[in-house]
Formats: structure tokens, sequence, C-alpha cells
């Protein structure tokens, strides 16, 4: 077994690898400089896994006032937030709501153009230290 960078000469046998894993996401742009760590697994000569890590965003909202007025300010405060996120070259953001919220937000979410994760799919985040 061998650790190496990913190249571009890889890019058909996971595209191939991708497609039969039968997984409900699209193929990433490995090209994209979001991605700041691509690693193969080479077994007898052929890749047989890749491990790429791309960077996102967490958001973070700390919001005061009543709930028509919170409501008002995320509305005025997001579009600016992610055009200046996108000028960055940040193509997408998430945000954990606790369950508390989320029953009485979710509508509120959707209709700002947020999306629920993946219904079957579980997040799970680490530290790299």
């Amino acid at each position: 077994m061998i650790v190496r960078p990913f190249t571009e000469a890889d890019m058909e046998d996971f595209r191939r690898i991708h497609a039969e894993s039968g997984l409900d996401y699209k193929f990433p742009d490995l090209s994209s400089p979001l991605f700041l760590e691509k690693l193969v697994i080479e077994r007898d000569g052929k890749p047989t896994t890749l491990l790429a890590g791309k960077i996102d965003i967490e958001t973070y909202l700390m919001t005061s006032g009543t709930a028509k007025e919170r409501l008002e300010d995320i509305e005025a405060v997001q579009p600016v937030f992610l055009h200046e996120l996108w000028l960055k070259g940040i193509d997408s953001a998430y945000c954990g709501v606790p369950k508390a919220v989320d029953r009485h937000f979710r509508k509120h979410m959707l209709r700002l153009g947020w999306e629920r994760g993946r219904s079957g799919w579980i997040n799970y985040f680490r530290d790299t230290q």
C-alpha cells in the first residue's frame, strides 16, 4: 500500500469508483482550490481510495430583539454575508440548529434558501489535532 498525492491521472479511476458506489452526491470538482488536501491509497499499482478535504464555512448567528426583528435582521444580513463569502471563493456554508429551535425556525431557514442535510446522512466532526 502506498499513500501519495492525488494527480490528474487519477481522475477517471475515481470517477468510476464514485459512479460504482451509488452514493447520492455528484462527483466533486477536485480541481477547485477549496480542496486543500487530496491523498490517494494505491494498491498493486492501482488507485483504490481517495480522501479529499474541502474548505467549508460553519456559520454562527447571534441576535437579539423580538422574533420579528431577529428575522428581519437575518434577512438583511444574509445576502451580504453570502456574497462576501462568494467573493472569497467559498461556495457553500453550513450551520447547526438545535432541535428545540429547528422546529420553530425550519420554515424560515428553507425560505431563506438553506437546505436540510441529506436524509439518511449523519454529519460527524473531528478536530485535526
